[in-house]
């Protein structure tokens, strides 16, 4: 979710670099939101709930309070500490871009900078920072062109996912073939099935609606597209790790 938000308020606390190898080690929450270039690294994070693996050229983002165990053979990287004053996030999260080295770049320079400490350094720093979240969330959007065969069920699916009424099997007939080759050239498009894409769009907006303060649980699921608000709380709690009342009261406290 960190790297999908389209506007992120930041103050840049430290820039530094790590090399460690052959090391586990515990983090506590922490009152700082931190985001990692890998330069080299064979590197797992461990929370209560899920566990990454990154390597060389992975990019990953570590909200404020969320305690973590590291466990890692290598990892040489860039880390930025910074406040997000409109984004609160629950879980570490991490990709792997398809251009690595315009990350190299950005997060090496940023450190330059802030090592140098020159007049404005905090500025350009900040400059920087938001430079490489302009990348993530190119990086991160679903593609723009969509495979001719499959474009009238993808448009379908995004205009109607929100809907308790919506199916895939709908969307498949509206690219005139089977639910399972529609499901099979989705996946070759977006990476994922549809069940799973519309999940996530699904849960965003829930998120959001959640984070207004003005939703119960119940209305959220059922203006996100769910019949029934229990399989909604699952689906939630499974994707972001806390339940859906415990989300809306740490984002509106």
């Amino acid at each position: 979710m960190f790297f999908e938000q389209k506007t992120l308020a930041i103050e840049i606390l430290d820039v530094f670099e790590v090399k460690q190898k052959n090391l586990c080690v515990k983090t506590p929450g922490r009152s700082f939101d931190a985001l990692s270039f890998r330069r080299n690294s064979n590197t797992e994070i461990i929370t209560e709930k899920q566990r990454l693996r990154l390597g060389t050229n992975a990019v990953c983002f570590f909200p404020a309070g969320v305690g973590y165990t590291r466990k890692t053979a290598t990892d040489d990287l860039v880390v930025v500490h910074f406040h997000a004053f409109n984004y609160r996030g629950i879980a570490p999260e991490a990709f792997t871009p398809p251009h690595p080295d315009a990350y190299a770049t950005l997060f090496e320079e940023m450190l330059r900078l802030w090592r140098g400490k020159a007049p404005g350094y905090r500025y350009e720093a900040a400059a920087l920072l938001y430079r490489i979240l302009a990348v993530c969330y190119r990086d991160n959007e679903p593609p723009l062109t969509v495979d001719d065969r499959i474009e009238a069920g993808a448009k379908y699916i995004r205009e109607h996912c929100l809907r308790q009424d919506f199916s895939i099997a709908e969307a498949a007939k509206r690219c005139f073939m089977s639910e399972a080759y529609f499901r099979r050239l989705f996946h070759a498009q977006f990476g994922e099935s549809p069940k799973r894409y519309v999940i996530s769009r699904r849960l965003k907006h829930a998120a959001s609606l959640l984070s207004t303060g003005y939703y119960s649980v119940a209305d959220t699921a059922a203006l996100c597209g769910y019949r029934d608000a229990k399989h909604f709380s699952v689906e939630f709690k499974d994707a972001m790790g806390i339940s859906p009342s415990n989300y809306a009261y740490r984002r509106i406290r």
